[in-house]
């Protein structure tokens, strides 16, 4: 059998007392131990950040937890990071304007 996760259900497998745990990580389970299998969606790693990222607006993460995240993020990824980066530094806003 297979699942699709998103963000919301794989940060689940690190915070605690969430709504939903038990079968967030009764799915991770299951999968670790090739009961089922898992996919997601492509930007699942950005997702998963950005919950961090408001876990520690929060308050609920330390700033250390936050980088360590970020860091791993950028080694997971750099491929997608690296080119996005430099595109955001290079932006310039659009004008439109219609004829």
């Amino acid at each position: 059998m297979s699942y699709i996760v998103n963000a919301g259900v794989v940060a689940r497998w690190f915070t605690r007392g969430e709504e939903w745990e038990d079968r967030a990580l009764r799915l991770r389970n299951d999968s670790v131990h090739g009961k089922i299998r898992l996919y997601s969606p492509t930007l699942l790693k950005f997702e998963c950040l950005n919950v961090v990222w408001k876990a520690y607006k929060l308050g609920l993460l330390s700033l250390e937890v936050l980088i360590k995240m970020a860091k791993l993020m950028w080694r997971l990824t750099p491929e997608l990071v690296q080119p996005a980066q430099g595109l955001a530094e290079d932006f310039k806003p659009l004008q439109l304007s219609w004829v």
